[in-house]
């Protein structure tokens, strides 16, 4: 069986995954994508009134199942029913990450128990990783929200691309994350360990992946868009999606150059 058809059909039972579990489930990602597609031809009324009624919504919420929150809402002198809408955000307390870190407890809301939780960890860009804890009916959204913005770009589910973030090359996976990013037609390369030497192994793993799309951080990006110009390489991609730091302009035109992709948000 040729790499094209495995990939093929390893795409398709992806796809056949995620609407067997959408399925079944109350709420899931194929759900979430409906709704996104739908909404975005809503007139911009209807999307700036819903959008407020959950900001109320998620604020009355905080005040009354998240202790600490509720207590910074006070110090401040802000109730639920100070806030209409967008324009009463700057009412509210800012959570910062030593906020996050010192309370979680008591930020957490208290009628969510731990079985109805899942854990996240942040990336650690900026700082020390995170813990996130997130209920159930949160995960669709947040997949939903990230495949939508892959989508605009062309990058669909069960297709492959390259995510290039951190990690070594010295690391080895879990076996279960290695067969779970080979279903997903996720192949990792680590950002950290790109160099001009070793650029060319990197090109070879993005064509023998037979992927179109990148993901990485944005200096990584424009690291691998410069070492495959230096060694006078070819790789095609369809679209980049540079994430995690500001992207300037030159580093976008020399991505956009060098791989003949769009660049994702799009240049000004």
């Amino acid at each position: 069986m040729s790499a094209q058809l495995i990939r093929e059909v390893r795409g398709h039972v992806y796809r056949l995954h995620w609407r067997l579990r959408s399925r079944l489930a109350t709420f899931d990602l194929l759900d979430a994508l409906a709704l996104f597609a739908d909404s975005e031809r809503w007139p911009q009324q209807r999307m700036q009134e819903l959008r407020d009624r959950k900001l109320r919504e998620l604020v009355a919420r905080m005040w009354e199942v998240s202790p600490h929150y509720q207590r910074l809402m006070v110090e401040k002198g802000v109730r639920p029913s100070d806030i209409g809408g967008l324009a009463d955000l700057p009412k509210l307390p800012i959570l910062e990450k030593a906020t996050l870190r010192e309370h979680a407890k008591a930020l957490r809301a208290r009628d969510i128990p731990d079985r109805d939780v899942e854990w996240g960890v942040t990336g650690g860009t900026t700082g020390l990783p995170m813990n996130v804890p997130r209920d159930l009916a949160g995960t669709p959204w947040m997949r939903g929200c990230y495949w939508r913005g892959f989508g605009w770009g062309g990058l669909q589910l069960g297709m492959p691309w390259v995510q290039l973030f951190g990690g070594s090359l010295g690391h080895r996976a879990r076996r279960y994350n290695r067969v779970k990013n080979w279903f997903a037609g996720k192949v990792f390369l680590p950002a950290f360990e790109l160099s001009a030497r070793n650029v060319a192994e990197y090109v070879t793993a993005i064509q023998e992946a037979g992927a179109h799309f990148l993901v990485g951080y944005a200096s990584a990006c424009h690291q691998l868009a410069l070492f495959v110009e230096q060694a006078g390489l070819s790789l095609h991609l369809d679209a980049v999606f540079p994430t995690a730091e500001l992207m300037p302009d030159v580093w976008g035109e020399r991505i956009a150059r060098v791989f003949g992709a769009k660049v994702l948000p799009q240049l000004r």
